[in-house]
């Protein structure tokens, strides 16, 4: 099943994510890190946009539903792949041979959010979605409990 769409227009690659929350796991990476060198193999692609074609969210990272059972399984060879191939998106994406545009156009926490700031660009919605990496969840909430 494919969870991220890939099409061009003009010279613009778009990536659309289509996953509904588009949470992040082991097929999640494998398919991302896929369609991004199928970006960059085509030579005609000038720029890169990501967006999703969920109304609400974006990316809201990790697949928990996903990393919890792996984790009380104790997957943990698994559980390191998963985040040595999302390193290496994030790495690509860092590097990507030309701009990267993040269309933010619904939530995006923790992993989506780092995901969103691997790329060059960043514009979302000012009326829908939040930003929020984990860390800002934690002390958002520790300052108010």
């Amino acid at each position: 099943m494919s969870i991220i769409s890939l099409t061009t227009q003009h010279n613009v690659a778009v990536l659309t994510l289509t996953n509904g929350e588009n949470r992040q796991n082991p097929h999640f990476a494998h398919q991302l890190k896929q369609a991004l060198a199928e970006v960059v193999e085509n030579q005609n692609h000038k720029a890169l946009v990501i967006t999703s074609n969920d109304d609400k969210c974006w990316s809201l990272g990790i697949d928990t539903d996903w990393l919890l059972p792996a984790m009380q399984a104790k997957k943990a060879d698994e559980i390191r792949g998963f985040m040595y191939d999302m390193d290496d998106v994030f790495k690509t994406l860092l590097l990507f041979p030309m701009p990267v545009i993040a269309a933010i156009n619904g939530h995006a926490f923790g992993n989506g959010a780092i995901l969103a700031c691997a790329c060059d660009f960043r514009f979302m919605r000012g009326d829908r979605g939040f930003f929020a990496s984990l860390k800002w969840i934690y002390q958002s909430h520790f300052y108010l409990a």
